[in-house]
């Protein structure tokens, strides 16, 4: 009866420390996730100081540094649809909140990028075609007060209503800010892989992209021979923290020696060890 009844405690003990073993491990993965959150893009890159860029490289997830404007712009990367200080001057959120009519205009008049045509067509009230993959202003505009303005000659004066148009009708800068803010989010994220891939063919010290050479050095020499191209390679969403659940905490080093090993994996092998 005795042992019986001991036996059944030491099962129950062991059955606890299991778990509390795998939860012990399950708790430190989702600290080592959580201690570097991953870059969203939808702010400026100052808002966002310590995330990484999650990407596969030799069988492990690697919370890559994010490369900064100062390194993309060494390296003359123009993949961007504009730059940080022109979005978000216009569109500081991505919802349209607080954006800045002038500043958005300006930058669709003077610029002549794909994407800018697609949202001057948006507004068929004030822009056209030109045959030519381009836009032009039509040839007149009418104001709310019935007006006629000329915009053959008097280009200045329908710029002036477009402004007009946004002040008085800023729920239409909304959808506007939206779209540029997800063709910047997907241009950047891709500009990383870029980067990584460049500094692994780089062999001098570049300006702006120390932490992301030293950390790309070492896990080269930490995983062995590996093509440029396997540093460009992002990693599976599934396996990237999520971005709601941690804070944001700047880097305490240069160092890369901690990145993200496939934890399930892990906590089910040790799993199998206390069957």
């Amino acid at each position: 009866m005795f042992c019986s009844y001991h036996s059944n405690l030491v099962f129950i003990m062991t059955s606890y420390q299991t778990v509390a073993l795998v939860f012990c491990l399950c708790a430190f993965a989702v600290a080592q996730v959580q201690s570097f959150c991953p870059c969203v893009y939808d702010t400026h890159p100052d808002g966002e100081p310590g995330c990484r860029v999650y990407g596969e490289f030799a069988g492990d997830v690697i919370p890559w540094y994010r490369a900064n404007e100062t390194c993309a712009d060494a390296l003359n990367l123009t993949i961007r649809p504009f730059g940080h200080t022109a979005l978000w001057s216009a569109c500081p959120y991505t919802n349209g909140t607080g954006h800045n009519v002038d500043a958005l205009v300006n930058y669709v008049r003077t610029n002549t990028e794909p994407f800018v045509m697609e949202t001057r067509l948006r507004f068929p009230q004030f822009f056209v075609d030109d045959g030519n993959n381009g836009t032009k202003l039509v040839d007149e505009i009418v104001t709310e007060q019935g007006t006629f303005l000329d915009c053959v000659n008097r280009t200045s004066f329908c710029w002036s209503q477009i402004k007009i148009y946004f002040q008085t009708q800023p729920l239409q800068m909304n959808p506007i800010c939206e779209d540029l803010h997800y063709r910047q989010k997907i241009t950047l994220s891709n500009e990383q892989l870029t980067v990584r891939k460049l500094l692994c063919e780089n062999t001098k010290a570049i300006e702006g992209c120390e932490l992301s050479q030293e950390q790309i050095m070492h896990e080269g020499k930490l995983h062995g021979d590996e093509s440029c191209e396997a540093y460009s390679i992002p990693a599976d969403p599934s396996l990237v923290p999520d971005a709601e659940l941690c804070d944001l905490v700047a880097p305490a080093s240069s160092s890369s020696s901690v990145f993200l090993r496939r934890a399930p994996l892990f906590v089910m092998f040790v799993s199998q060890l206390m069957l």
